[in-house]
């Protein structure tokens, strides 16, 4: 497979020694046995492979599917994104401007709280990454591929995140 391919986590399966198994699609072959793909899609709760081993089965949820977007630069850690989320406040009314979207991990966060979400990204190429991954996870993100420390062109936004190697050669365009 190609590096950029990336498939929808849709399902998420934990066999009887707590390993946790990700499934797009296709029959899923474990060191349990195999799991028809036809069981898997049916399934609710738990689901047998064929040597008759149970899984807990259930669908992947939002965080799931982030875990295995496609990646580019480093990605802000999930407890950092989980902080700047409590501390500000914002909801799903909230504009929102994202500085130095990387592969786009904090601004899919940011996106599944608030419909009004713009991300920077001067790199075309990474900025392409991120529109994937959005498109991926069915998340409205404005990208624009843009140096952001030339100036960004939203007014009176609740929450601007800056995620550069010198944030502070930006601050004045953000003020």
């Amino acid at each position: 497979m190609p590096p950029h391919f990336y498939t929808m986590i849709q399902k998420i399966l934990i066999d009887q020694r707590g390993n946790v198994l990700h499934w797009t699609s296709g029959d899923l072959h474990t060191l349990f046995g195999k799991i028809k793909e036809e069981d898997i899609k049916k399934a609710s709760g738990h689901v047998k492979s064929h040597t008759d081993k149970e899984f807990i089965i259930f669908d992947a949820a939002f965080p799931d599917q982030t875990d295995k977007i496609e990646r580019g630069p480093a990605v802000i850690g999930k407890k950092d994104i989980g902080l700047i989320i409590a501390t500000t406040g914002i909801n799903r009314q909230s504009t929102i401007v994202d500085i130095g979207t990387g592969p786009g991990m904090l601004a899919l966060h940011l996106a599944n709280i608030s419909e009004k979400v713009t991300s920077y990204e001067k790199s075309p190429d990474v900025a392409a990454i991120a529109k994937k991954n959005m498109e991926k996870l069915g998340l409205k993100v404005t990208i624009k591929t843009k140096d952001a420390t030339e100036g960004i062109d939203e007014k009176e936004v609740d929450l601007i995140t800056i995620d550069l190697r010198e944030p502070s050669v930006i601050l004045d365009h953000v003020y």
